[in-house]
């Protein structure tokens, strides 16, 4: 998530058996603008930018393995970006609860509201009034 204006702003949810991270700052070796929070119970791995590379250059597995990862990311990156851009906030909210229903009972609705643009109140009533 990142702050503006004092409000937090939720960019993506991860769950296991995925990936978490902050990839651009890794991968541009930048500072962050994010913050990365967990919610639940969580286990962490790490790896430095160089053992990384080190790795990459070595081991052609580890290189796809990476270039997967990033063409997943980005393909999931441009259809968050259109369904943000092109859909009301009911269209975004039912393929949210289609895609990923598990989450209404992991997360705080607040943050699920935050990551679909939607108000809290809307989200509520949408709660309410759609059949998931």
């Amino acid at each position: 998530y990142y702050l503006h204006d004092g409000k937090q702003h939720v960019i993506a949810f991860t769950y296991a058996p995925s990936f978490s991270g902050i990839p651009e700052s890794f991968i541009s070796q930048t500072p962050s603008f994010y913050n990365l929070e967990t919610i639940t119970d969580s286990v962490f791995l790490k790896i430095s930018y160089d053992k990384h590379m080190e790795f990459i250059n070595k081991h052609r597995a580890i290189e796809r393995l990476f270039r997967i990862a990033t063409e997943s990311f980005l393909s999931g990156l441009v259809l968050r970006h259109h369904e943000l851009m092109a859909h009301n906030i009911e269209t975004r909210f039912k393929s949210f609860t289609k895609r990923s229903p598990h989450l209404l009972n992991l997360i705080p609705h607040k943050d699920i509201a935050s990551y679909l643009r939607i108000d809290a109140s809307n989200f509520s009533k949408l709660m309410g009034s759609i059949k998931i």
